[in-house]
């Protein structure tokens, strides 16, 4: 049985701003969440949101926490923790102008919509998550796998990214905000370092 593979589903550039599980804050824990329930990728206003795996809309419409979104469900099983499971993918937080209508069938990379902010949101970007499921007795009932497991289903997506030319894992291409803040800091501390090095300098000279 073959394992999902998803891609990043905006063009480079692009960073993540808060993973999976992330910020247990008490926001979440009002909507019945463990921590954050999907990846925050930061997109300018009107940036394109691409499929990130081949599949079906089986969503479109909007939300009240999550503002305008669009749902894909892959169209064949795959294995997920020693059982086989369809997935579905989900994107939120766009401009209303949706470029696809439920029951299309899309492939990787075609447009879904435009990232925006839309519902509880606090800046331009792209919520993305993924939910493994499987088919009830009639073709039209599904069911979340993991509905209790403290994000409503919703698994981390990070695991399943692959590497492409145009969209790259994690440990090759984005990265966190909390990453570059580490690596600015970083900086900032060494720029502090050479300036006081460079008045001691100063001092010792004049004397």
């Amino acid at each position: 049985m073959k394992r999902l593979e998803l891609f990043i589903p905006l063009q480079k550039p692009y960073f993540i701003t808060q993973f999976f599980g992330e910020n247990k804050s008490l926001v979440y824990k009002q909507l019945g969440m463990k921590g954050h329930n999907g990846l925050d990728i930061a997109s300018p206003r009107g940036k394109p949101v691409l499929a990130a795996h081949d599949g079906q809309v089986v969503y479109t419409g909007q939300d009240g926490n999550e503002g305008i979104g669009i749902v894909i469900r892959t169209l064949e099983p795959y294995e997920y923790n020693g059982q086989t499971a369809y997935f579905k993918s989900l994107y939120w937080h766009l401009l209303p102008n949706v470029a696809i209508k439920v029951g299309q069938i899309v492939g990787i990379g075609d447009t879904l919509g435009y990232a925006d902010s839309t519902g509880l949101s606090t800046g331009d970007h792209l919520h993305f998550g993924i939910k493994p499921q499987y088919q009830g007795e009639n073709e039209w009932i599904w069911a979340n796998v993991d509905q209790n497991n403290g994000y409503f289903g919703a698994i981390d997506p990070e695991p399943y990214l692959v590497k492409d030319k145009i969209f790259k894992s994690r440990n090759t291409d984005y990265t966190s905000a909390y990453e570059i803040k580490s690596q600015l800091q970083k900086i900032a501390e060494a720029i502090e370092r050479l300036g006081r090095a460079i008045a001691d300098l100063i001092r010792k000279k004049k004397k």
